[in-house]
């Protein structure tokens, strides 16, 4: 339990601190000037001062802002003549306080003696109905944007839907989800509308951002600090080598409990990790989102240059009455079970465009799978490691993929999707079955809604795609058969290479006869 402290509700004024120690320096007693300084003046745990700022335009009053030894020096002491009596009783006097970014707690609080200020200001409706206690005007408004939500960034896809809205109530808990959500679509179709909406009149600006690339690409993210949902507009093209660091540090962001915040010329805190982030494109602004935590939706474009829609959606829901209620369907019509319950990169259902991602970033070993053998709807024929290697270079070549693997990383990556090598006679090789590999594909989600199998040919009943093997399709059960009779071949090859030396004056021999019967 903590206890609530009070903080100043006007601006600094250095003139009632001039004047509260001229006054107090004729009776040699500084009561009022250090009462007065110890209102917006903080030592914290790390030697510095925090000054709190009262602004008029913030909800909450007021931002914290750290302050140096110096920089306290000449905003204040300096003020008061450095007064040595001010300065040692502020020494004895002063609390330690530690900066938190704490969601559903007050800006100044204590718990046990320990002190703490409170850099996030908390969600816009910290008061709410419950939903069903709303007029129905408000509910229609609600409903109105409900419907936008279903169709444009779900897609009318009814499973989307209700873990996207999960996904939205997980953040109004103040929880994180551990993904990010990626919007790309042309321009007009109304996917930033809603973030919008979510920022101004749900979750409130205090809690939100729109960002720049500063905080990812340099050190100074004290701007992140108590914020729970980010969203970048239009992500900036990245070399190969800035995206690799943006990456990584945008994925770490995403996950993390807990972050070290700077700014410029202030020393670093650690607090709470809130964040969630949204990115809104309309070119392709992530150079791997494939992985788990980017959950890419299919963004309809139904409404695309519809301005009586969007005119009508911001004129009925664009306000704190539908906001509040909207936040208060989201807590109280999604209930606490299904948010603890929901896993954010399990649940969301895989879309479209997230299976293209994954398709086109395929490394180039599983798209010489997919592309010679799923696709074609072709096993892999029994055929020499070595063999198989060489046509998986045969194929970058031909389809110009500069990107390939050395002998041993190209089994390695074979070995990771468990199409591993056997060994006959000390002569590794592969042999998998296209139900096998089609397997493999679906759990990997190799395949999109753009790639094409090729037609069954039904007279083509005996395939042979490599030179050494051969599968009979419409005879999967005779694999052992089949399986023996290669063995075989091979057995009479090495016979045939062993013997022919000897074979070759039989057949002179024979010549020579042919020759004499004809003189």
């Amino acid at each position: 339990e903590y206890t609530e402290l009070e903080l100043p509700n006007e601006s600094f004024d250095v003139v009632k601190l001039q004047d509260y120690y001229n006054k107090d320096n004729i009776k040699k007693k500084y009561t009022k000037t250090i009462k007065y300084i110890g209102k917006y003046y903080f030592e914290s745990s790390r030697g510095t001062y925090i000054y709190y700022n009262y602004r008029e335009d913030i909800k909450e009053n007021g931002t914290f802002e750290i302050r140096t030894s110096d920089e306290f020096r000449k905003e204040i002491l300096n003020k008061v003549e450095n007064n040595k009596i001010i300065i040692a009783q502020i020494k004895m006097s002063s609390k330690i306080h530690t900066v938190v970014s704490e969601l559903f707690k007050p800006r100044y609080y204590m718990i046990k003696n320990k002190y703490f200020l409170n850099e996030c200001i908390g969600f816009k409706h910290k008061k709410y109905k419950p939903y069903d206690e709303y007029d129905k005007n408000v509910k229609d408004g609600v409903k109105l944007m409900l419907d936008f939500i279903n169709e444009i960034s779900c897609c009318n896809n009814k499973e989307m839907y209700l873990s996207y809205l999960k996904y939205l109530a997980t953040l109004c808990r103040g929880k994180k989800t551990d993904v990010i959500i990626y919007k790309k679509s042309v321009e007009g179709t109304g996917k930033s509308t809603e973030s919008e909406f979510l920022m101004k009149h749900v979750f409130g600006m205090d809690v939100c951002l729109i960002s720049g690339t500063e905080p990812l690409t340099t050190n100074n993210n004290k701007i992140f600090m108590g914020k729970i949902f980010v969203v970048f507009e239009e992500l900036p093209t990245f070399s190969k080598a800035n995206w690799e660091s943006v990456s990584s540090k945008l994925k770490t962001l995403t996950t993390e409990d807990m972050w070290v915040y700077r700014d410029l010329y202030e020393k670093q805190i650690c607090a709470s990790n809130l964040l969630n982030f949204q990115i809104n494109t309309n070119v392709e602004a992530l150079k791997d989102s494939q992985g788990r935590r980017i959950i890419i939706l299919d963004i309809n474009p139904s409404r695309l240059g519809d301005y009586n829609f969007f005119n009508n959606l911001k004129k009925n829901c664009f306000n704190d009455k539908i906001g509040e209620a909207f936040y208060s369907y989201l807590m109280t019509k999604i209930t606490d079970n299904e948010v603890e319950n929901f896993n954010a990169q399990r649940d969301f259902p895989k879309t479209n465009n997230k299976l293209l991602a994954i398709s086109n970033q395929l490394n180039s070993v599983y798209k010489f799978i997919k592309m010679e053998h799923v696709l074609r709807k072709q096993g892999i024929s029994k055929i020499l490691c070595k063999e198989l290697y060489n046509n998986y270079i045969d194929f970058c070549n031909e389809n110009k993929i500069q990107y390939q693997y050395g002998k041993n990383v190209f089994y390695q990556t074979l070995d990771g999707v468990k199409i591993n090598r056997m060994d006959v006679k000390n002569k590794p090789y592969y042999k998998v079955s296209l139900d096998i590999l089609n397997e493999i594909a679906n759990k990997g989600k190799w395949i999109c809604e753009y790639d094409e199998y090729e037609k069954d040919n039904e007279d083509d009943v005996i395939n042979q795609l490599y030179p050494v093997g051969i599968e009979t399709k419409k005879n999967e059960d005779n694999n052992d058969e089949t399986e023996k009779l290669q063995n075989r071949i091979l057995e009479l090859e090495e016979m045939i290479k062993n013997n022919k030396k000897e074979m070759k004056p039989d057949n002179e021999n024979k010549k020579l006869k042919e020759e004499n019967v004809k003189i």
